[in-house]
């Protein structure tokens, strides 16, 4: 059943990628000086899951710079023995990626990229406060498809070390 899935898996995204290349017109996934903007996830893995802001900027055709940017807070009031405790918890994510094209037609990209991730955790539990900085390092490939000239879907796969 495993090989199955992944089987299924495979073709499904060689089958997208494949209809994608197929498409004739302009150059969509060429383009010096391109700045996007989308959401993303951070490198860091706080266990929080977070979503980043992410801003995309190419420096020439080949190599592009994204920056990730995000935050979250919660906080919580528990009972405990009759008395209430009030919790508060915030993260800030900074992800910064390096990509290079290793391969590229009109409508889909195939980059190498490399980054650092930097979560910075802090906490306030009845008084009882602290933190945590949390640094990661992530190198692997990125898949990039463009469904229209200024839409396109990306999809991470790499190692980090946190």
């Amino acid at each position: 059943m495993k090989k199955l899935l992944v089987a299924l898996t495979v073709l499904a995204t060689v089958g997208f990628a494949t209809s994608a290349f197929a498409q004739a017109g302009d150059e969509w996934s060429d383009e010096a000086g391109g700045f996007g903007v989308g959401v993303g996830s951070p490198i860091v893995s706080n266990g929080g899951g977070g979503t980043t802001a992410s801003f995309r900027y190419f420096v020439n055709t080949d190599f592009g710079l994204d920056l990730q940017f995000g935050y979250s807070s919660m906080s919580r009031s528990i009972e405990a023995g009759g008395t209430t405790v009030d919790t508060k918890a915030s993260v800030l994510d900074l992800t910064i990626l390096g990509e290079y094209r290793v391969a590229s037609s009109s409508r889909a990209a195939l980059a190498g990229f490399g980054g650092i991730g930097i979560s910075q955790t802090s906490f306030d539990a009845g008084g009882a406060d602290g933190g945590y900085t949390d640094m990661a390092f992530q190198l692997g490939l990125r898949g990039e498809v463009w469904l229209y000239d200024f839409f396109s879907i990306h999809g991470r796969l790499g190692i980090t070390i946190d």
